[in-house]
Parts: C-alpha cells; structure tokens; sequence
C-alpha cells in the first residue's frame, strides 16, 4: 500500500465491493484494520467476510473524498452507513439567481451554480459561513429577488441588514452590478486567487470615502479588509 491519499475497497469472496474507505495515507489506513482488533462491530463484521483488498490513489485528500462518495454511491457497498441514501458531503454554493443566493448545502449541481468542496462535514461549513458574510456581505435567503421589480421597495430588510452580513437586495438598497462585484470578490477569495488584489481595491474604496469625509462608509470598508 503507498503512503499517500487514496480509496481502499475491500471484497467478499464472490468479488462484491462491501465496504469503501478514504485515507490521507493508504499504508497506515489500511494497517489499522489489522493492528488491533475493531471496536465498531459493524466493521469487525466487514472484516470477517472481507476476502481481497484493492487500492485507488489520489492526487490529494479532497480527491480521495471525493472519490469515495461517488463509489459508495455507485457500488451500494453493504457495510458503509453514510452516504447510499443519495446524501453527499457539503459544499459552498454560489448560485446562479441575478441576486447570487450563498449556502452550504447537499443537494445536487444546478445550472448556473458554482460549488466550493466538498467539506468534511456541515457543521464547519455552517460555522465559517457568518464569517465570509462579514467580508463579503451576501445574501442567505430564498427570495425571488428580480433586477427593477418595483415591489422591492416595499420589502422590510431582515437582521442581516441591519447587523451588516448583508447588502438588502431584496429591497433595492444595492444595485446588481454592485452586489454581483461582492459576489465576484468572493468567488476569488474562494478560489484562492486575487485576494491581494482584492484587498488593494478595498483599501482604495476606504481611503476614498475618508477623504470625501463618508466617514462611516470607510469604516465599512476597513471592517471588510479585517474580515478578508
């Protein structure tokens, strides 16, 4: 077994796929099983009728995660509780809305969507979510929000608002191409690029409304280069 990240699957003795595993280094992973005995049941049970073992390297961890959600999916091996339900590990979607709607989430791609991930699990991902919504100020609900819909207007801004996590789209508070640049600012953060070339563009909006003396918007824009 290489010691590097990978899937492992061991087989029963007709050849069946019965259970599937992930792990940052195969050789300790799969030396495990057989160091001590088990203390889940389920898996001393696995490996009972476990007849051969194969490996599937891959380039890094989140590959390997991937990798193993989508064979349990497709192989239905008895022995894996998580993931045969159709459910899949969570990610961070940027939807496709004219208003870009952000969230953690399990559910399949959509058109026009762009997902971040996988995370390990939701609860980390639910954790950072207020954090990125101090920097990048997005919304989080599922209104029908339409570019120039009149009935905006009439639309109460929620706490986010007023506790700045976010820019109120839903009452016309910012325009589409000011919101979508938020969103873009964010997908490069995400991504892990430009976020120097953020920053620069955020301390120029700062040093700008200092010196139109706007004083509590450059205090909104330092907060957003701490957040970053």
């Amino acid at each position: 077994m290489p010691d590097r990240p990978g899937v492992y699957v061991f087989r029963d003795a007709a050849g069946a796929p019965i259970y599937v595993g992930k792990a940052v280094s195969l050789r300790r992973r799969v030396a495990s099983y057989f160091a001590r005995r088990p203390a889940d049941p389920r898996i001393a049970r696995m490996l009972r009728h476990a007849a051969s073992l194969e490996a599937l390297r891959a380039a890094t961890e989140t590959d390997a995660l991937l990798l193993e959600a989508r064979l349990i999916k497709e192989l239905s091996p008895r022995y894996n509780r998580e993931w045969r339900d159709g459910k899949s590990y969570p990610v961070l979607r940027v939807g496709g809305e004219a208003f870009p709607i952000v969230g953690a989430t399990r559910e399949p791609p959509r058109p026009g969507d762009r997902d971040f991930g996988p995370f390990p699990d939701m609860g980390g991902l639910a954790r950072a979510l207020p954090l990125l919504q101090r920097a990048f100020r997005f919304r989080t609900c599922d209104l029908d929000i339409r570019p120039g819909d009149p009935k905006m207007r009439h639309v109460r801004p929620c706490l986010l608002y007023h506790i700045r996590r976010c820019t109120a789209p839903c009452n016309g508070t910012i325009s589409q191409a000011a919101y979508r640049r938020d969103i873009g600012a964010l997908v490069s953060v995400l991504e892990g690029r430009g976020t120097h070339r953020l920053l620069a563009a955020l301390r120029a909006r700062m040093r700008r409304a200092a010196e139109a003396a706007a004083f509590e918007e450059a205090a909104l824009w330092r907060d957003r280069v701490r957040a970053v």
